[in-house]
């Protein structure tokens, strides 16, 4: 028998890599014979750069920026092997892992410390910057990275907007005209790759997907939907190219759609990327049973996360599946979605949310060896 463990991030608790070994570790308990293969999964969010440092593409390098809340902090980003391409990961300066959940509003948030670090790659000589999204802190559609690379935004009495989320409302105005010229004359290029699928605007939209986990309450959702409703009038002044009700424009704030029109960025799924570089594909088919995970599985997960798509290729090959999460929600739509999928949350009841992050990596152990005990039998060739 052989097992294919792909498994994303577990956020504040395992890095793809530790949670892959955390579960390892309960087949080999169960049963040592089981051939076991272990792949890093990412869709562009927290502990991509990880996983690219541990496959040795390149070298990792911090600087001094701030984060959503304009803080200083040290952030890192990678610089790969040719010296001209780099990949810097959104939620390094930006995420919403570095908010006190009790600090979390996203009418304070801007991705302005992104900026800096993409600043920081164009001043090293990078002629390709890969800025993957995801896990945000912020919805100010990349207005502050654009901020920080010389555009400048203008209210109704055409003075200086300093770019948040609360102040998204008040442009009306745009100019490119000092946007940094290694960007302005495609010295550079700028390729953004996004977590999820979701438009910008919408049911299945930025606003009303994911500001809650931000911050937000309803009302507040309601008012940044508007806000970006007409903050898009504005930007088509800049360009029409850009469609927002595209795929993946409505990812971490709306970042892909804001820098497509302002920096003409190109925009791709994160998870192609590494299918690309790891073959997910092809591990999925020549596995018998596919085990993945992260640390909160819910809706979003169908809609371009990492997991969702490993659980997609389980689908098509007709290959029984398990997912592990410290936290499962819309269980019922989930199971719809992935009708052969065992969905497994690893966190006792009984057991408070720090003390499950401060265990995960053995609760993910005891779940794995737990549940193949009564699965293999059931599912196992």
């Amino acid at each position: 028998m052989t097992i294919l463990v792909a498994t994303d991030s577990f956020k504040e608790s395992m890095h793809s890599f530790e949670a892959s070994k955390a579960i390892a570790r309960g087949i080999q308990e169960l049963d040592s014979s089981i051939h076991i293969e272990t792949l890093p999964v990412s869709d562009g969010g927290e502990g991509s750069i990880d996983i690219l440092e541990e496959l040795s593409l390149g070298e990792v390098v911090s600087r001094s920026t701030v984060d959503a809340h304009h803080r200083e902090i040290e952030a890192k980003f990678l610089l790969f092997k040719d010296k001209s391409t780099c990949w810097i990961e959104l939620s390094q300066a930006s995420g919403l892992w570095r908010i006190n959940p009790t600090e979390r509003d996203p009418n304070v948030g801007s991705t302005y410390g992104t900026g800096l670090l993409v600043n920081y790659a164009l001043e090293l000589g990078c002629t390709k910057i890969i800025l993957s999204v995801g896990g945000s802190a912020t919805h100010d559609l990349g207005l502050g990275i654009a901020e920080a690379l010389g555009v400048e935004f203008f209210n109704s009495d055409d003075q200086n907007v300093r770019i948040t989320g609360g102040t998204l409302g008040t442009v009306t105005r745009v100019s490119i005209r000092n946007l940094d010229p290694r960007i302005q004359q495609k010295k550079a290029s700028l390729t953004i790759l996004y977590d999820v699928t979701n438009p910008l605007l919408g049911p299945n939209g930025a606003s009303k997907m994911y500001l809650s986990q931000k911050g937000a309450n309803e009302e507040t959702v309601e008012i940044f939907e508007k806000r970006t409703q007409r903050l898009v009038s504005v930007l088509k002044n800049v360009s029409d190219e850009a469609k927002d009700s595209a795929e993946g424009m409505g990812a971490s704030g709306g970042v892909p759609y804001g820098l497509q029109v302002l920096m003409g960025a190109e925009c791709q799924p994160a998870f192609d990327y590494f299918d690309e570089l790891l073959e997910y594909e092809r591990a999925v088919q020549s596995n018998d049973i596919i085990l993945t995970g992260e640390g909160s599985i819910d809706k979003q997960t169908i809609h371009g996360k990492g997991p969702g798509r490993i659980l997609q290729y389980a689908h098509r090959y007709q290959k029984p599946s398990i997912v592990f999460a410290g936290l499962i929600k819309d269980r019922e739509l989930l199971e719809a979605h992935f009708p052969k999928t065992t969905f497994v949350s690893i966190s006792p009841s009984a057991m408070d949310l720090i003390e499950s992050i401060k265990r995960g990596p053995s609760l993910l152990q005891s779940a794995t060896k737990k549940v193949l005990s009564t699965y293999i039998p059931k599912h196992g060739t």
